[in-house]
């Protein structure tokens, strides 16, 4: 097994990175973003200090063009690990999670390789605390934002920037919420 920071990953773990990545790699060739991506990021202060790792799949749903703007809808579904420091215990504390995301991604023609995205969408959590954070429930939703672009001859591959919001969407008490600043790899094909 690998070493996670924060324990193993586990069985489950890594059949839900194995299934993203087959999925991500059984789609059709899709030049509007689908692909697989390798996503990491550290929370923004906040209460508490935390990583995350993700592996995602994502597929485009279809393409709207009005002159020279182009907005690509996708789909994604992402796994990941979610760690932190837990300064009151000295301890690291880990969890595992799944989600999917509906994404918007936009494009100008004059920009070639610069986009903009935008996402939401649900995210189910292996547990209901982080060290001695009380998240407030299992399920959470995530919003961002980021900015990125395509890179090399066939624009295959794309670095993008993003920032993340996670929360219970108050469906549970407490909802402390955390942000990310979020970086991003992704392969389309």
């Amino acid at each position: 097994m690998v070493r996670k920071p924060g324990g193993m990953l586990g069985v489950r773990g890594w059949a839900g990175v194995v299934l993203v990545l087959a999925g991500g790699l059984s789609c059709p060739p899709a030049s509007a973003g689908g692909g697989v991506a390798l996503q990491g990021g550290i929370s923004n202060g906040g209460p508490v200090d935390a990583r995350r790792l993700d592996v995602s799949g994502r597929w485009a749903v279809d393409r709207w063009a009005a002159g020279n703007w182009a907005l690509i809808p996708l789909a994604e579904l992402t796994v990941g690990r979610l760690w932190a420091q837990d300064a009151g215990r000295g301890e690291e504390d880990a969890l595992t999670e799944g989600g999917v995301r509906a994404v918007l991604r936009l494009r100008r023609r004059s920009w070639d390789r610069l986009f903009l995205e935008a996402g939401c969408g649900p995210v189910l959590r292996s547990g209901d605390r982080l060290g001695s954070l009380d998240l407030g429930g299992r399920l959470h939703f995530r919003t961002d934002v980021g900015i990125g672009a395509r890179l090399g001859a066939a624009r295959r591959w794309a670095l993008s920037y993003g920032y993340s919001h996670t929360s219970n969407a108050h469906l549970a008490t407490p909802n402390p919420g955390i942000n990310f600043h979020i970086l991003r790899m992704r392969y389309s094909y």
